[in-house]
């Protein structure tokens, strides 16, 4: 074990707080400024629906922005990666390899390098 390893389960709970709780937080906070908004200003149906719709969509955005890096920052971490992946798989924080929503990933040239 290197002097930079850690657990497992600490890197999935970063990734948890760096990236699953922002993305709940971005899609809630979201749907409830629509609903305020939608309310104050009476808004149609179709208005609403595309606030939610930009609403999960900043969510995602968040998500695509951040899991690569988290998965960067966690594989160089610990010691056991192939156990690292499946329990990111496994507890909903990444897609399986291959997976069509996989390619949503947004990863810059330094996060690509690592």
């Amino acid at each position: 074990m290197t002097q930079n390893s850690i657990s497992i389960n600490r890197a999935m709970l970063v990734g948890m707080a760096v990236v699953n709780l922002p993305v709940l937080a971005i899609i809630l906070i979201g749907i409830y400024v629509v609903f305020i908004v939608s309310n104050t200003y009476d808004l149609n149906t179709i208005v609403s629906l595309l606030g939610f719709l930009v609403a999960i969509l900043a969510g995602w955005l968040w998500w695509s922005i951040a899991v690569p890096r988290w998965r960067v920052w966690a594989l160089e971490r610990v010691s056991d990666r192939q156990t690292l992946i499946h329990e990111a798989i496994a507890r909903g924080l990444i897609w399986p390899p291959g997976h069509f929503f996989q390619r949503t990933e947004i990863r810059t040239q330094s996060v690509r390098e690592r």
